[in-house]
């Protein structure tokens, strides 16, 4: 390989980029195999085998993807995180981490989920142009349609993806809890913990708090994932609804909160307002909060 063309060990420090450099030398093998079988005229097997050989790499390299973002996800993860990983799992945390930190860690994972969708996408496009048929001593590429399958797996862990910097969270006191936990779930919308306290007194059905900066898309997606159960006020998440000292509830909703909320929206309309096509985020807030 000509030295223009070598990446520099030296600039790649971060894990995302030994994921481009990895894809990079897929392409770089896969092309050379083509090439190869291309340029063969005899023997034919030899020809086979090359391209076969470049087409089951492409599914290798997806399955190595996805075998690190689960079972080695910390591992993959920027330093800080990584660093918060190891301090948790071996029970040396030596101080409290902020809530600064943590929307920094939230937001780094976000981007590094981001980038690595927008990696196993561009696998994606290899995958449909890497199948190949030996036809009167040629390698003909076939592109075939998309792949169902994987095209709905990416599409649901971008969706996935997409709620890492919210949080939802559910009271654990609730009667409906398992039914509000399936329709999450069915929907692609984790459920980042629960909540509740015996000395407090909640309304049942539950009442939907939902705070400050949610986009238009997330709130019609929860809303509709909910739709079918059983709530009494969908409103404005102000800090009274929290633990002492919490000052904000940025893109945090809390089904089944406390207090009573005599402002707000029954389920049914906050459901009408968000699905209406050009509803403005801010004035859907605004229904909410009075």
């Amino acid at each position: 390989m000509d030295s223009s063309h070598k990446i520099p060990v030296e600039k790649v420090t971060k894990p995302i980029q030994l994921l481009a450099a990895w894809l990079t030398g897929l392409i770089l093998i896969d092309a050379a195999f083509l090439t190869a079988a291309n340029a063969l005229s005899e023997p034919v097997w030899a020809k086979g085998l090359l391209i076969a050989a470049a087409i089951i790499n492409v599914p290798l390299f997806l399955a190595s993807i996805f075998l690190l973002q689960t079972k080695f996800r910390p591992e993959m993860q920027e330093d800080l995180f990584y660093s918060k990983y190891l301090e948790s799992k071996t029970g040396m945390l030596r101080q409290p981490v902020s809530s600064n930190q943590l929307t920094k860690l939230k937001e780094e994972l976000y981007s590094a989920n981001t980038e690595t969708l927008k990696l196993v996408s561009s696998i994606q496009q290899e995958i449909k142009g890497l199948t190949f048929e030996i036809k009167d001593g040629k390698a003909k590429a076939l592109f075939l349609p998309s792949n169902d399958d994987l095209e709905r797996k990416i599409k649901e862990a971008e969706d996935v993806s997409s709620w890492n910097q919210c949080e939802i969270r559910l009271n654990s006191l609730m009667k409906a809890k398992e039914q509000f936990k399936k329709c999450l779930i069915e929907n692609n919308i984790p459920i980042h913990g629960v909540f509740g306290n015996n000395d407090l007194d909640f309304n049942d059905p539950p009442e939907v708090v939902i705070g400050p900066g949610f986009s238009k898309e997330h709130l019609r997606k929860f809303l509709n994932a909910i739709s079918t159960q059983a709530v009494s006020t969908v409103a404005f998440a102000y800090p009274e609804d929290g633990a002492e000292g919490e000052e904000t509830y940025h893109k945090e909703i809390l089904i089944g909160a406390y207090n009573s909320h005599n402002y707000g929206l029954s389920l049914e309309r906050a459901v009408e307002l968000i699905n209406i096509p050009d509803m403005d985020v801010d004035i859907f807030y605004s229904a909410l909060m009075y």
